[in-house]
Parts: structure tokens; C-alpha cells; sequence
């Protein structure tokens, strides 16, 4: 069994990237949702969450990885403990922005690991960030 090396994935959102930057990092217990299939959100895993100052990534109380790259409004980068890299940029594109979230280094996993990551992960996250960015929109 293989997998591929990263996954990306591309959206658009009504918002100026620093807006949409803020939501991403601010209000994950809003958008975000557990992704493993059966598993009801967040008692499994716990909440992610971004702690800009003390450049980590933490899911309830445990670091699960280090922020690499912090430009607000532009770019996050963090390196998780299995060293896989998620890069996600904020672009604008005329009235819009356009969220581009890439996860590398998925050679680093166990196959199934990985193909967890494409069939579970940041696609699916991504599409739950913009369901709730056109919820905000029309609130």
C-alpha cells in the first residue's frame, strides 16, 4: 500500500486574508471537527489550537508541534511531531481569498497514516473552514 507524499487543498473565501488568516488561527473551536470517521467531534482528539507566542501547536493541553513560519494574514507553518509539515497561505484573489493548505512529508508515515491524512484530514478541514466562513457571511 502507498500514499502520496503531501495532500493539498485549495478554497475560497469572501474575506481580505488577514480576516481570513484570524479565523483560521483564532476560532478553531468554531470551524474545526474531529475527522475520524464514527468518532464524535473533539472528545477523541481534543481541540487544536495555535500558541503564536510560545510558537506551538497544541491540542487540548499537549504540544503536538512547533509553528515555523507565523506572517498574520499571509502564511502558517507548522511542523507536527511526526516532522510532517503543514503549510497553509492566505492569497488574495480580487474580492476573495484563496486558502491554499498543503501537508508534506506524508512519506514519513506509515501507509495507512497517510492515507488517513488525504481521506480524513485537511480536505475535509478545509471544506468545514469554508462551510464556516459562508455561515459568518451571512450572519
Amino acid at each position: 500500500m502507498s500514499h502520496p507524499g503531501s495532500v493539498r487543498v485549495t478554497i475560497f473565501v469572501d474575506v481580505d486574508p488577514a480576516v481570513a488568516f484570524e479565523v483560521f488561527t483564532e476560532e478553531m473551536d468554531a470551524w474545526y471537527k474531529d475527522t475520524i470517521p464514527g468518532a464524535p467531534v473533539r472528545e477523541r482528539r481534543g481541540m487544536l489550537r495555535f500558541d503564536e507566542a510560545g510558537r506551538r501547536v497544541l491540542r487540548g493541553d499537549e504540544e503536538i508541534g512547533r509553528i515555523v513560519v507565523w506572517q498574520k494574514g499571509q502564511r502558517l507553518v507548522f511542523v507536527d511531531r511526526r516532522e510532517t509539515e503543514v503549510d497553509v497561505r492566505f492569497e488574495p484573489e480580487g474580492a476573495q481569498t484563496r486558502v491554499t493548505l498543503e501537508h508534506r512529508g506524508l512519506e514519513r508515515l506509515s501507509p495507512a497514516d497517510g492515507l488517513s491524512v488525504v481521506q480524513y484530514g485537511w480536505r475535509r478541514l478545509a471544506v468545514h473552514f469554508e462551510e464556516y466562513m459562508m455561515q459568518k457571511e451571512e450572519s
